[in-house]
């Protein structure tokens, strides 16, 4: 949730490898910069990254490419464009492939996995996007790897929750168990949405108070993040998004 921090240090990857045509930033981290940028609101900006990241891997080591197309696949959808997204997509391998060819990158092959789950999620595939989404966790949790892996379980919450009314405990088990996780390694950024959808269902469920304890602990991790944007461009897109507004509807944004 330290935006300004997390932003300042992206870059400075970058431009420091390129002084020594460092290719694993130039290709990854210039994608993961631009994921950033999309998760903030500007999603415009992050394409310009991602690009900038899949043409170096392109050119000079393609072995990186999945990553920042998986990236761009990401913020396709989150600009609503599954068209686009599954065109990207269809050129990624299945990420098992990659995690046994690079099993010492899981930024490149979880991308890959998340990216083919929400493409899935999107198309209302929730079973695929199910599916995928345990044997990322079934991965992660046999080689004790923690990176993304509130991600991965608030995928699958999601697609459990998407099949309701019979899954809907199953999902609230899942996302908790998101919830631990991400409060583990202090992940507000992906701790917000995570309170947020338990909010929802315990409103759906009728309880009340419990909803409004939920969201009102979101709002606090979303004022935590806005207070280490220091940009206005991102603090006011940041602000837009639909989920932020839903629980700050006051905000400018």
């Amino acid at each position: 949730g330290q935006v300004d921090k997390a932003l300042a240090t992206m870059s400075e990857s970058v431009r420091l490898a390129r002084l020594v045509e460092n290719l694993t930033p130039l290709s990854g981290t210039q994608a993961d910069l631009g994921w950033t940028y999309g998760l903030l609101g500007a999603v415009d900006r992050g394409f310009d990254f991602a690009y900038q990241g899949l043409a170096t891997a392109e050119e000079k080591l393609p072995i990186l490419r999945a990553w920042p197309q998986a990236i761009l696949v990401l913020l396709y959808l989150l600009q609503g464009d599954i068209a686009a997204g599954e065109t990207m997509s269809a050129k990624l391998p299945d990420y098992a492939k990659i995690r046994d060819g690079f099993g010492y990158m899981p930024f490149m092959w979880i991308r890959v996995g998340l990216a083919k789950a929400e493409l899935a999620m999107s198309k209302q595939n929730y079973g695929l996007a199910g599916a995928l989404a345990d044997q990322l966790c079934d991965d992660l949790y046999a080689g004790g790897i923690r990176y993304l892996r509130p991600d991965v379980l608030l995928l699958k919450g999601r697609s459990l929750l998407a099949q309701k009314p019979g899954r809907i405990g199953e999902a609230v088990e899942i996302l908790r168990q998101a919830r631990a996780e991400a409060e583990a390694l202090g992940s507000r950024r992906t701790l917000w949405p995570i309170l947020a959808i338990l909010g929802d269902i315990e409103q759906e469920r009728g309880r009340i108070v419990e909803a409004d304890s939920l969201r009102q602990q979101a709002r606090e991790v979303i004022r935590y993040i806005v207070g280490h944007t220091t940009t206005p461009e991102l603090k006011r897109s940041f602000l837009g998004l639909p989920a932020v507004k839903a629980l700050l509807p006051d905000q400018p944004g």
